[in-house]
């Protein structure tokens, strides 16, 4: 949410359908439509805990919202139609007896034609990770070590102050544009800024277009998924394929391409594979135990070979339609701008 340029937080309990839509108010003899949240992140992100709180018949109004990025409006004689162009994430608080053999809809207490809104559903489960606990349990206590060496620093820089006969607010200040500044020189990663400035101009592009191969992947694991044994019927609609679509798109537009290649697509079958494991090659609680790894390009070579196999694809033949197909697209787009070149001069 704080990458994002324009953001909304809600909460499912005590939410209403006006709440999250549009209510309307009546203001000096007038009557005025107030947005709700789905309309405040219009062009951004809409973040609802406790989705599982909103009560049944309000969630009937988030239907149209996330298939038609609309919402029609008929209230106090007004009649309007408000755009909900928004990405949302919503928590779902599970049954405490849910197993992971029994379908996902059990798990989250919703319907089916509401889940299959959703382009990516991650499970977290709670199961036991030594290694993975020891790291996270490292890293709470690492913040707070930190945190605590910063108002111990305050402190110091405060008594230093009063010593110099300054201002606290000068010397912290100083002190802090110093950091920034070291901060912004030797930082050990992407900063929050740089982050949403990449994420926000990534959102705004084009739609890439799609090759070949990656049309191929995801055609075959749309049936690999319609075909399963254990397949949910909830999740494995035609809105699968139009997530899958979705998905390879916007890893296509994460790594400024403008062709959804077969990296994006296959990138995209680990993404759902993560809730849905119908090929085996993620575990369910992948989304959780997941990390980066020192040698990206060696697994996403081992992850396209294992998509692949799992498919009964040959990659080599993939990746060489792929370079014809790209090349192809290439001289089109060369030949249509020297077309408009002629044409304008």
């Amino acid at each position: 949410a704080k990458a994002s340029h324009r953001s909304v937080m809600a909460s499912g309990r005590g939410s209403s359908s006006a709440g999250l839509t549009v209510t309307a108010v009546k203001e000096d003899n007038t009557w005025v439509l107030e947005a709700g949240a789905l309309m405040l992140a219009d062009g951004g992100l809409c973040c609802i805990d406790e989705f599982d709180g909103i009560k049944e018949a309000d969630r009937a109004v988030i239907h149209e919202a996330m298939e038609q990025q609309t919402v029609h409006v008929a209230k106090a004689g007004i009649l309007a139609t408000l755009s909900t162009r928004t990405t949302v994430i919503a928590a779902v608080n599970p049954k405490p007896s849910w197993r992971s053999s029994q379908p996902i809809t059990e798990a989250t207490k919703m319907s089916g034609p509401l889940l299959s809104r959703f382009d990516v559903v991650l499970l977290l489960l709670d199961t036991r990770h030594p290694a993975w606990d020891t790291r996270v349990s490292g890293c709470v206590l690492t913040n707070h070590q930190r945190g605590a060496r910063e108002l111990q620093n305050q402190l110091n820089q405060s008594s230093q102050a009063e010593g110099m006969g300054l201002e606290p607010s000068q010397s912290q200040g100083g002190a802090q544009d110093g950091g920034t500044a070291r901060e912004g020189g030797d930082a050990e990663g992407w900063t929050l800024p740089v982050l949403a400035a990449t994420w926000c101009g990534s959102a705004t592009a084009s739609s890439p277009a799609m090759t070949c191969s990656a049309e191929l992947v995801l055609k075959h694991y749309y049936q690999a998924l319609r075909q399963g044994e254990a397949r949910s019927a909830a999740r494995t609609t035609i809105r699968m394929l139009e997530s899958l679509v979705r998905v390879a798109q916007a890893h296509a537009r994460l790594r400024a391409s403008h062709y959804v290649e077969l990296v994006d697509a296959v990138a995209a079958v680990v993404i759902i594979e993560s809730s849905t494991s119908c090929l085996g090659i993620m575990p369910l609680d992948g989304a959780i135990f997941s990390d980066f790894s020192p040698e990206p390009d060696r697994e996403g070579e081992e992850l396209q070979e294992a998509v692949a196999s799992k498919l009964g694809l040959d990659l080599r033949e993939l990746k060489i339609k792929e370079q014809s197909h790209v090349a192809m697209l290439l001289l089109e787009a060369e030949q249509r701008q020297l077309e408009q070149q002629s044409m304008e001069a």
